[in-house]
C-alpha cells in the first residue's frame, strides 16, 4: 500500500501482490483483474502449460492469500477511473478482523 496504480487508458498493468504479513490477506480490486501467476509460476505455460491457465477474478472478488504468498495480476481499463483496491488483513489462525488498507488506482 506504499504506492498507487497510476497509468492511461488502455495500458496494461501488471500487479504483483504479496502477502508480507503474518497475516491472512483480501485483496479486492473494483475492477476484472486476469492472474497469470501464484508463487513465481507463470499460468499456462510449459512444461505445466496444460495443467493450469490464466483465470479472471471479478470486480469485487477478494483474492485470499496467505503469508509470503505471491501473485501476478493483470489490468487493464479502457476508461477513466478513480478508485481503490481494498486490503483486509485477517488474523491467520482466528481469521479475526485487524485492519483494512487502500491501494489507489488512477486511470486517466
Amino acid at each position: 500500500m506504499q504506492i498507487s496504480v497510476n497509468a492511461r487508458r488502455n495500458q496494461t498493468i501488471l500487479i504483483r501482490l504479496l502477502c508480507g504479513a503474518y497475516t491472512k490477506i483480501k485483496v479486492t480490486f473494483p475492477v476484472d483483474v486476469v492472474v497469470i501467476a501464484v508463487d513465481g509460476r507463470s499460468l499456462g505455460v510449459p512444461p505445466f502449460g496444460r495443467y493450469n491457465h490464466p483465470y479472471t477474478v471479478p470486480a469485487g472478488t477478494p483474492i485470499e492469500m496467505s503469508t509470503a504468498q505471491r501473485c501476478d495480476v493483470l489490468m487493464r481499463f479502457d476508461r477513466p477511473i478513480s478508485s481503490y483496491a481494498q486490503v483486509e488483513y485477517r488474523h491467520h489462525l482466528s481469521n479475526a478482523f485487524l485492519l483494512n488498507g487502500r491501494i489507489p488506482i488512477v486511470i486517466k
